[in-house]
C-alpha cells in the first residue's frame, strides 16, 4: 500500500503534515472541481500519482481557534483570494510528531477547535496496523 500524500496544516505558524484528511463539502460555492485537470511537473505530478488517490491536496490553518481551508491543489481549487472557515469539518485531526514520542490530536467541531492534545506515537502505529489489516480484509472480500 502506497503512503498517501498528507494534507498540510499550519499550526501556530508552523507548517505540519496531517495523517488525517478533512473532507471537502459537496457543492460549496467556492470549491470548484476541475474534472479535466491535468497535472504539471513537480508537486502536481505527485498529486496525480498513486500516492494521492483523492487527486487533491489541501492546505489548512488553525487560527483564533478555528480551522480554515487556505488552498487546494489538483482536481479542486478555491475561487477567490480568501481562505474558507471550514464549518463543515467535525473531525479528529492527527499530526505526527517529527522528533518526539507523542503525536498531536486536534478535535474540531463545525470548524471550531474544541481540544488539542497528545497521544503516544506507539498508539498511532498500532492504529495504522489495524487499518492495514482492515483494508486487507476488504480486499479479500472483493475476491469472493
Amino acid at each position: 500500500m502506497t503512503t498517501q500524500l498528507p494534507e498540510v496544516l499550519f499550526l501556530d505558524g508552523e507548517k505540519r503534515e496531517m495523517t488525517s484528511v478533512p473532507v471537502l463539502p459537496e457543492q460549496h460555492a467556492r470549491i470548484v472541481e476541475e474534472p479535466l485537470w491535468q497535472p504539471e511537473d513537480g508537486e502536481e505530478a505527485v498529486i496525480a500519482s498513486s500516492a494521492c488517490w483523492r487527486q487533491y491536496r489541501g492546505t489548512w490553518e488553525i487560527r483564533d481557534g478555528r480551522l480554515y481551508l487556505r488552498r487546494l491543489q489538483g482536481r479542486y481549487r478555491l475561487s477567490g483570494q480568501e481562505e474558507i472557515w471550514a464549518t463543515w469539518v467535525t473531525a479528529s485531526l492527527q499530526l505526527p510528531a517529527p522528533d518526539a514520542d507523542q503525536d498531536t490530536r486536534i478535535t474540531v467541531k463545525q470548524g471550531v477547535v474544541t481540544a488539542i492534545g497528545v497521544i503516544p506515537s506507539t498508539l498511532r502505529k498500532h492504529r495504522e496496523d489495524v487499518h492495514i489489516w482492515e483494508n486487507l480484509n476488504d480486499f479479500d472480500e472483493m475476491d469472493d
